[in-house]
């Protein structure tokens, strides 16, 4: 899991803590580091909850063992495809015309 994570790293991820925030809901914070054991994050909301002295204008790195995380996945928003990319709308073929059904006979 960790070689996955690394695509994310300085991004924002959605993590989701339940015995540690005693909710389900994802916490939205960045992921700064990952390791095999876990990720570290920076979240003030989390910082807070946690009462972890720093500075007013400090957020303080967290890590996170995989086994008090439910799920991560990307709160990154997906970028739009360049107008080259996106196909046209199909269009209706025209219908083919009726051929006899006469065939040359030699």
């Amino acid at each position: 899991m960790s070689s996955l994570l690394g695509h994310h790293v300085n991004r924002r991820i959605a993590v989701s803590l339940p015995e540690l925030l005693g909710s389900p809901d994802p916490l939205i914070c960045v992921l700064i580091s990952n390791e095999i054991a876990g990720i570290w994050i920076l979240s003030p909301e989390l910082a807070e909850k946690l009462d972890i002295p720093r500075p007013a204008d400090q957020v303080p790195p967290i890590f996170i063992p995989f086994t008090q995380i439910a799920f991560i996945v990307s709160a990154e928003s997906p970028k739009a495809p360049p107008p080259s990319k996106i196909a046209a709308p199909a269009r209706p073929h025209p219908s083919p015309k009726s051929h006899s059904s006469t065939s040359k006979r030699r």
